[in-house]
């Protein structure tokens, strides 16, 4: 049966059948490791690209940030003064980090879930989700006092620590649902959260003791107007910490 075989493969017909069979089997491959990698979870975490002075620590990571470098789990990023960072994850999830910012990421992946979330303890970034996360999958960005959850949105958050004491959280919803749970300083949920849409912002402050929101008009819910607002994002949340104080 073999030697039949070796000499089917000989004759032209063979030769061209073998290398159909060869194209094929190529093909199947790249299109599983297509499957793979664009499947469920987040399989890169990359610097797209950055602006003076962004530095990197972690495991694989110990330095200046480069265009092409990928980020792991526990990596520390830190986004210098006059400084900014854009991360792409899979092409279709970008973080863009304003100057004096700082995170940490944390990133888990599975065959059957990915979990992203992005620890922000300082400055700005804004947080783009151009297509719905998978079943299982999730995206968050954790505050000192608050933890935002989100299935496919665009939405900033601003960490600030204000003189009195307190950590101030401003969340801007530009497109989507975010649902925001409100935690104390040491990481203690107290069952306080609330959705919020395109439109919609959220100031919240928080101690060791307490976590909560700010009202504006009585409402938790703030409805900016940028036209009046600072552009920087660290000065924009000042300005509403003095009109809640003048409010409250």
């Amino acid at each position: 049966m073999g030697s039949l075989i070796k000499k089917y493969l000989r004759t032209t017909k063979g030769k061209i059948t073998a290398g159909v069979i060869g194209v094929a089997l190529v093909a199947a491959v790249v299109i599983a490791v297509i499957v793979f990698v664009k499947g469920n979870g987040y399989r890169t975490v990359a610097v797209e690209d950055f602006m003076g002075n962004v530095m990197v620590v972690g495991d694989k990571n110990n330095g200046p940030a480069y265009k092409g470098e990928h980020l792991y789990d526990g990596d520390d990023v830190s986004v210098g003064k006059y400084s900014e960072l854009t991360l792409c994850m899979d092409n279709e999830k970008y973080v863009y980090a304003d100057e004096n910012t700082h995170f940490v990421i944390v990133n888990s992946s599975s065959r059957k879930n990915s979990r992203l979330k992005i620890v922000l303890d300082e400055g700005s970034e804004l947080n783009v989700l151009s297509a719905k996360l998978g079943e299982g999958d999730s995206y968050e960005v954790d505050t000192p006092n608050s933890t935002m959850s989100v299935r496919g949105t665009r939405f900033r958050t601003t960490v600030y620590t204000a003189d009195d004491g307190y950590v101030y959280t401003l969340l801007e919803v530009e497109n989507g649902v975010v649902l925001t749970k409100l935690k104390t300083l040491t990481g203690e949920y107290n069952g306080v959260e609330r959705e919020f849409r395109a439109g919609e912002s959220a100031l919240i402050r928080g101690n060791d003791d307490i976590s909560e929101f700010l009202t504006s008009e009585g409402s938790e819910v703030w409805v900016l107007d940028h036209s009046v607002l600072p552009e920087k994002h660290i000065a924009r949340l000042k300005e509403l910490i003095k009109k809640s104080e003048k409010e409250n």
